[in-house]
């Protein structure tokens, strides 16, 4: 009879995959923040396409890029100061003149959103995918844990110690 080694799991390795999918899920949570703000309150928003006319950087620091948009709603023309960081990751350019989809506030038209496709960002399929082995490590440790439990049953019980498969 062979005899298992009973190995022991403790809560910081299942507790290490749960932690790291939640920043995981952070982190993609704010590189798709326009998305998340349109999916929550998809009625008070009508697409339309906007025109980037200046092209700059933040007043505080010089380095975070902005870009000042410009589109007409309702026969009355905009124009809003955005930061453009996260959509050059999904393909947008930030060149003057370039027309930019975007997704106007029917409620207040002088705030818009970038209008992102999910899957356009290489970081959202990666982070899925890190997301995606998190989630098999923690099916893998907890079921090793209830594992390691009912072989320490199994041994208290005075059985043999290894598990019928």
């Amino acid at each position: 009879m062979k005899k298992y080694k009973i190995k022991k799991v403790g809560i910081n390795k299942i507790l290490t995959p749960i932690v790291v999918l939640l920043l995981l899920l952070f982190i993609q949570m704010l590189l798709n923040f326009d998305g998340l703000c349109h999916l929550c309150n998809m009625s008070s928003y009508e697409k339309q396409t906007a025109v980037i006319s200046r092209t700059t950087t933040d007043k505080f620091l010089l380095v975070i890029p902005m870009v000042e948009i410009q589109y007409s709603y309702g026969g009355q023309a905009y124009s809003e100061e955005k930061y453009f960081v996260v959509p050059p990751l999904f393909g947008r350019t930030d060149e003057t003149g370039a027309p930019v989809p975007v997704y106007v506030n029917t409620l207040a038209p002088g705030h818009t959103l970038f209008r992102l496709n999910f899957f356009l960002c290489p970081a959202n399929i990666l982070i899925l995918l890190l997301e995606a082995v998190c989630v098999c490590m923690l099916i893998f440790r907890i079921r090793r844990k209830v594992k390691v439990k009912r072989l320490k049953k199994a041994k208290k019980k005075g059985g043999d110690d290894r598990e019928d498969e």
